[in-house]
């Protein structure tokens, strides 16, 4: 689950220490539109949107925009 990896994330002492030193970067890396955010989206909403086409999956939103929310929230 995305709460299982993000705790994981928070235990690698590189990370932990980068986010602790570097905070205007770390902002810049995690939130800039250049960064891993759209390309997660995307392998997100490809996820969601086969699920849905597969008959599996009945979503409240389109599959992008529920990706969107999902990586914002991770």
């Amino acid at each position: 689950t995305f709460d299982r990896f993000n705790h994981e994330l928070l235990e690698v002492p590189a990370l932990t220490t980068f986010m602790a030193n570097e905070r205007d970067p770390m902002e810049y890396i995690v939130r800039a539109d250049r960064g891993p955010q759209p390309m997660l989206v995307e392998a997100i909403g490809g996820m969601i949107q086969n699920e849905i086409d597969a008959g599996r999956f009945q979503a409240p939103v389109d599959s992008e925009t529920m990706a969107y929310a999902i990586v914002r929230l991770a």
